[in-house]
């Protein structure tokens, strides 16, 4: 069923289904959904590569900086809600 499929996929397959699939749901893959000049990039930097890390490790990958419409929302260490 659904839940074998998802199991199965790999973290690349994973990470394309949430934003190239994302951005095709709705009908944006012009502009978002991937790394790409002119297009629009909602991003985090992580402090490990989901990609590559042990499966076993991904839970332990933090966010290091959000970046959402060209704003650092968040970044660890700093309070950015405050300006401080």
């Amino acid at each position: 069923g659904a839940n074998d499929v998802a199991n199965n996929m790999g973290p690349a397959v994973g990470a394309n289904a949430l934003t190239m699939g994302g951005a095709y749901l709705c009908m944006s893959e012009a502009d978002r959904g991937s790394l790409e000049v002119g297009k629009l990039a909602d991003f985090a930097v992580l402090s490990a590569d989901p990609l590559s890390v042990a499966e076993d490790d991904l839970k332990d990958i933090q966010s290091e900086r959000t970046v959402i419409g060209g704003q650092t929302v968040y970044e660890r260490g700093r309070n950015t809600e405050s300006g401080g």
